[in-house]
């Protein structure tokens, strides 16, 4: 009976595991550092547009030009959702890079137009402020 305890209990806690949170799927997404550039660099092109609202193919061109593509930034959140703790911090980054390149636009002499998201000093660049390098990191 204790060779019956000792061998099952195990199991049956090991499987009850596995019902918990779903682990993330397996596959390969892009750095958090892309994520944040690429989340970042379209909250900023988005206030220029009706409504805030960024059409998709302007977002797609966005990405382009920095190598992403929309299920790029879908997938990593997929990959990494079911991790609370993880995407907060992430989030919390995509804010303050945001917040930090919104208020350098409006500091700027004529808007800010002279540092979008492709320039040396926006937010998709690896000095910009969406990375770890960036202003402030």
């Amino acid at each position: 009976m204790v060779l019956l305890t000792v061998l099952i209990l195990p199991g049956l806690a090991l499987a009850g595991c596995e019902r918990g949170f779903p682990a993330a799927p397996s596959g390969s997404t892009i750095s958090e550092h892309e994520f944040v550039a690429g989340m970042v660099a379209i909250l900023v092109e988005a206030p220029a547009h009706q409504d805030s609202r960024l059409p998709d193919a302007e977002r797609d061109r966005i990405l382009r030009e920095m190598g992403l593509v929309p299920a790029d930034l879908v997938t990593f959140a997929e990959v990494h959702g079911s991790d609370v703790s993880y995407m907060l911090s992430v989030w919390t980054r995509v804010d303050e890079a945001f917040l930090e390149a919104m208020n350098e636009a409006v500091a700027e002499p004529g808007g800010g137009d002279e540092a979008g998201p492709g320039s040396p000093e926006g937010p998709g660049s690896p000095e910009g402020p969406g990375s770890p390098e960036g202003p402030g990191r």
